[in-house]
Order: structure tokens, then C-alpha cells, then sequence
């Protein structure tokens, strides 16, 4: 599912699939392509294969620390994508930031804090304040149940995938004209995200998209105020340019 691009395009009304071949089903007059898009830190098998690592048990024992902090591995995929119908003065283009995640501790806890964020933004300004970007969303289900969360923009839409345990929450910091932003602040709760950002531009305008996912590689360090250890934030980026 991952490997095809697993965020849903289409008119108002029911979403389209577009998997590999994103031109197939779609109604007359309307077309929707992946543009471009890569992997990072994804196996030959599917497998996620960059490290990531949270916060642990704060307490004065430095090996119980270390032994209870959340961590494990991910992978990111990048999408640039472009809606085309029979508007000859507009185009509608936008770009998805996917992420899934893995836990390889076995002591910590997905509640122990693990910083992780997507960022989306464009070259270009969307015209007539014309934009959208995946909204707030808080997990109302069970660690393995897929939510679809909904997206439009003009006459389109876009479907984001987000696989959550019931109350983690993923944050809309920021959407503007010309950039969206999100954050997960305790990302072990999280099995799979999908953020997405669209906007309105002139007609033959090739916005090009910066992305990024930003994961935890977090250290720590002794606090005498606390008399524990405690974590030192730090976030990795993996960064592409379409």
C-alpha cells in the first residue's frame, strides 16, 4: 500500500485512489498525476531503516533511563502531485509528506515524549488566498485501525492516512498561502502519518516544494533541579526538494 502512494485525490464527492497510475479513473476532463517522488531509509522489503529515539523514565539512575527510553525506526516518503481539469486560467498542485514508524524498545512507553514534525512549502504564493493542508487530528481508535482524514481544496480533494493509538494527537501548526507545518509531539504512539499541502496557482506556474520530516534523536543529561536525568531535544531532518 505504502509503495504506490497511498494518499486519495479526486473531485468533491468520492475520493479517487490514484495509486501508480494516477491518470486511471478519474472523470473526463480531470487528471491527476504524481509528478515526482522518492523514499528515504525504506528496505528492499518494505522496511523502515533510520533510528529514531525519544525520552526515557526520568529517573536518578542513569541505566534506567537509557533502558526505558521510546525509540525505533522509520521511513519517509515524499509526493508532488498536480490536479489538471479544464480550467484555462488555474492549476491546482500540491505535495505529501508520509512517515511510518516502528517501535523496537522494549521497556519504553509511547507516552514518553518523542518530537516529530512535517513540513511542506512552496516557491510559490497560492492565488486568491486559495490553499489547504491537513487538519488537527486526535485518535479516537484502537493502535491498528487506518483513519482517512479529508482535505479539499476548490473542487478537489485529498484523503491523508494517520494509524494512531486512541488520544495521541497530531497538530496543525501552521497553514498559510505558501507552507503548511505539523507536529506530533509523542510520535511513539504513532504507527503512520500523512500530511498534505495544496494550493491554487496560474495557469503553467510549476510551484517547486520543499519538504521535510524532522525526527527524534533525542540525548540527555543530568538536571540537578530535578536530582534526574532528563532528556536533551534534538531532531534530525531528511529533507527533498521537488
Amino acid at each position: 500500500m505504502l509503495t504506490a502512494g497511498v494518499i486519495t485525490l479526486g473531485l468533491l464527492g468520492p475520493a479517487l485512489a490514484i495509486g501508480a497510475s494516477p491518470a486511471a479513473a478519474v472523470p473526463s476532463g480531470v487528471k491527476v498525476d504524481i509528478v515526482k517522488s522518492a523514499c528515504v531509509g525504506k528496505s528492499s522489503t518494505g522496511k523502515p531503516t533510520i533510528s529514531w529515539v525519544g525520552s526515557g523514565l526520568q529517573v536518578p539512575l542513569k541505566s534506567a533511563y537509557v533502558k526505558t527510553r521510546v525509540q525505533g525506526k522509520l521511513f519517509a516518503c515524499f509526493w508532488k502531485y498536480k490536479f489538471s481539469d479544464q480550467d484555462r486560467n488555474y492549476d491546482y498542485w500540491g505535495a505529501s509528506v508520509e512517515t511510518y514508524w516502528v517501535r523496537t524498545d522494549k521497556k519504553g512507553k509511547a507516552s514518553y515524549a518523542a518530537l516529530a514534525n512535517h513540513q511542506i512549502s512552496s516557491n510559490k504564493t497560492a492565488r486568491g488566498g486559495i490553499f489547504a493542508g491537513t487538519k488537527d487530528y486526535t485518535s479516537k481508535t484502537s493502535c491498528s485501525r487506518q483513519i482517512d482524514v479529508g482535505v479539499s481544496i476548490g473542487a478537489f480533494s485529498a484523503s491523508t492516512p494517520i494509524q494512531a493509538c486512541s488520544s495521541y494527537k497530531m497538530d496543525q501548526v501552521r497553514a498559510s498561502n505558501t507552507a503548511g507545518y505539523w507536529k506530533m509531539p509523542k510520535i511513539g504512539g504513532f504507527t503512520h502519518v500523512e500530511t498534505t499541502y495544496m494550493q491554487k496557482v496560474k495557469q503553467g506556474v510549476k510551484p517547486t516544494f520543499s519538504m521535510s520530516a524532522n525526527y527524534p534523536k533525542y540525548g540527555y543529561h543530568w538536571s540537578d533541579g530535578a536530582s534526574h536525568w532528563v532528556p536533551t531535544v534534538n531532531l534530525k531532518t531528511i529533507f527533498k526538494k521537488f
